[in-house]
């Protein structure tokens, strides 16, 4: 026993739009036996196109119910009855939604006319429910009103179960079936093309464009979870509405993954990927002796001309790596850039704490200074400032190599190790260039700093020439206080 259900909104978002019209047909699959419709007091204001689309507006909803009114006719009249509604996933969704605003549960087993049709009825050009009903010979009266849809799609159900040879409505009733989450227009084919491993995948509208970029170690088994939480989230039910095509882009390698994400939508930018769309320009970490010989480290803005020890994705993240190696190897905060001076021979406040040796006011000899700040940039390098990031590859034989270089990103790269050897020179060669910026600062850092995964690195020595800056430009913040001291 079937109740076939269509409803009119005032949007398509199920955290703010509310339901205008409610229409339920029952049938057991060879004849309608019972019908209900209802307008619905929506307590919001009809969007001008809504009322172009469907000619519902305010005046109409003036004496209506609200739907906690009406809540009570809609569980009698789909009690015990499978849910059917074309693209079963927005009407149930907002069900759903409605009645837990009147703190009620409704759950149903549901089917989607669409995804049904496309299996029963396949290589039609379209499956929407006008262009379905006009090659079928429905009748479809009153389009965009609940009643007349409502109506449509339960003479279409009754098509369907009458041509379902194969059983395609038992299976996708099956309890479990994660074939029931699937976007309406995308085939299950096609979904079962996205392979359970480790990548990146890409999902496309009608037209081909690109809606949403995504990483995952499983990827069938990651958009599954999207189409899934369809039914508890409003971007998701929107994602999924929108989705006709998806696609795939395999790296065998977490790391890549995340590295490839990052980059590929700030290529294209895609609707649903906007908080990852923005990005500032780095900081840098840099070196540099001053006019009586001390070594100095301090943070810059970055700059293309400006070596630089270790790039960061944000000034507090540069300062507080700073502040760590001064902490740890005893080094003058003034000299680095962290407090400004005060009066000349005076030292800085960690000086007069007894917390500095006092380099600041020549106090400490600068050799013994200098060996300090080597120690601390030394151990800065240790920390995978250079090095290779050798991963899984694509397949059994590839392996994966993710190259750093001074705090820099430059790119990933694939190779056979029965072919390549694994030494740094044959490595870099295999490494095809990539952008830098935060974004994938914040993934390398996360990265290496973490546990659990497989990568292996294999350290780099450091060229020596780079990372030091003889002039740098000093960088200030609006009190002041961050960047070089000037009386140096």
């Amino acid at each position: 026993m079937y109740a076939v259900v269509d409803i009119e909104t005032t949007g398509s978002r199920f955290g703010e739009d509310r339901i205008t019209e409610v229409a339920i047909y029952q049938t057991d699959g060879e004849s309608i036996q019972g019908e209900w419709s209802s307008l619905v007091q929506p307590g919001v204001a009809i969007p001008t196109y809504i009322t172009a689309l469907t000619g519902i507006d305010d005046h109409m909803l003036v004496d209506a119910p609200s739907f906690a009114d009406i809540a009570a006719d809609i569980e009698a009249w789909t009690a015990d009855r499978i849910l059917v509604a074309h693209n079963a996933a927005f009407d149930y969704g907002f069900l759903r939604r409605e009645f837990e605003r009147c703190g009620l549960l409704f759950q149903r087993k549901r089917l989607c006319t669409v995804k049904v049709s496309r299996k029963i009825f396949p290589g039609l050009p379209s499956y929407s429910l006008g262009r379905l009903c006009k090659r079928l010979g429905i009748p479809l009266t009153d389009r965009h009103r609940a009643f007349g849809d409502a109506q449509a799609t339960a003479l279409l159900l009754n098509m369907l179960v009458d041509n379902d040879r194969r059983g395609v409505i038992g299976r996708s009733l099956k309890h479990g079936s994660g074939e029931r989450n699937l976007p309406p227009n995308l085939t299950r084919a096609r979904f079962l093309s996205v392979p359970e491993r480790t990548g990146v995948y890409y999902l496309y509208n009608e037209r081909g464009q690109l809606l949403y970029i995504g990483k995952a170690r499983n990827m069938r088994a990651r958009l599954t979870q999207h189409f899934g939480a369809a039914e508890r989230n409003a971007r998701e039910a929107r994602l999924r509405h929108l989705v006709h095509d998806v696609d795939y882009a395999e790296t065998g390698s977490e790391l890549i993954a995340l590295l490839l994400e990052s980059a590929e939508i700030k290529k294209h930018r895609p609707p649903f990927n906007a908080a990852q769309k923005q990005w500032q320009p780095n900081f840098g970490l840099v070196r540099y002796s001053d006019q009586q010989g001390y070594e100095r480290l301090g943070v810059v803005k970055l700059h293309r001309r400006r070596p630089c020890i270790q790039t960061f994705p944000d000034l507090l993240s540069a300062r507080r790596c700073l502040e760590r190696m001064v902490a740890a190897h005893g080094l003058c905060p003034q000299l680095s850039g962290l407090q400004k001076s005060i009066r000349a021979q005076s030292g800085c406040h960690d000086h007069r704490a007894g917390l500095c040796q006092g380099a600041c006011a020549g106090r400490e000899t600068r050799k013994a200074y200098n060996q300090k700040v080597q120690e601390a940039l030394r151990a800065l390098n240790a920390e995978t400032a250079h090095c290779l990031i050798l991963g899984r590859g694509r397949h059994a034989d590839e392996r994966s190599v993710v190259a750093v270089e001074n705090g820099h990103y430059l790119g990933y790269g694939y190779y056979d190790p029965s072919m390549v050897e694994e030494h740094p020179e044959a490595l870099r060669d295999v490494v095809s260039s990539k952008g830098d910026n935060p974004d994938v600062q914040r993934i390398l850092s996360s990265w290496l700093r973490g546990v659990g995964h497989h990568e292996r690195i294999l350290p780099l020595p450091p060229n020596a020439a780079q990372g030091i800056d003889t002039d740098p430009e000093p960088l200030h913040d609006s009190s002041g206080t961050f960047g070089f001291p000037m009386d140096a």
